[in-house]
């Protein structure tokens, strides 16, 4: 009598694997979608500091540019900053550019506004976080 040799896998066998992976992937995809949204919260928030930095370096630099030539502080515009900054290839975590006239909190765009020589730049409420503003004058 020949005895044959057994290839392969036995239909119950796949079934378990398959299950198996299932089970691995119903606990994995929430855990993985948290972890995008706390990452995309952190861009908006570095995205947030960044704008900070650099309206106080602008705003040093333009009092230190009068004080040179004897002249009364001229402010870029907030639409020259907004430029600047998305020229440099932050994105929003959400898509598209970093930095806009006011914060949106669909993309996590980060606001940046000017009134009467005070600059207002907002953080997005945007996947968790919760929106505030910051003044630097």
């Amino acid at each position: 009598m020949k005895r044959q040799l057994q290839r392969g896998f036995t239909l119950i066998e796949l079934m378990i694997v398959v299950a198996i992976i299932g089970i691995l992937a119903a606990v994995a995809l929430p855990a993985y979608n948290d972890y995008i949204d706390s990452a995309n919260a952190t861009k908006a928030r570095e995205n947030f500091s960044a704008a900070r930095r650099f309206v106080a370096n602008e705003i040093g630099k333009a009092q230190s540019q009068a004080a040179l030539a004897g002249s009364a502080v001229s402010l870029p515009a907030a639409e020259s900053i907004i430029a600047t900054l998305n020229a440099s290839g932050a994105r929003a975590p959400g898509g598209g550019d970093a930095y806009a006239g006011s914060a949106n909190a669909t993309s996590g765009a980060v606001g940046i506004s000017l009134e009467s020589s005070t600059y207002t730049i907002s953080l997005p409420a945007y996947k968790g976080l919760t929106g505030e503003s910051a003044t630097v004058n």
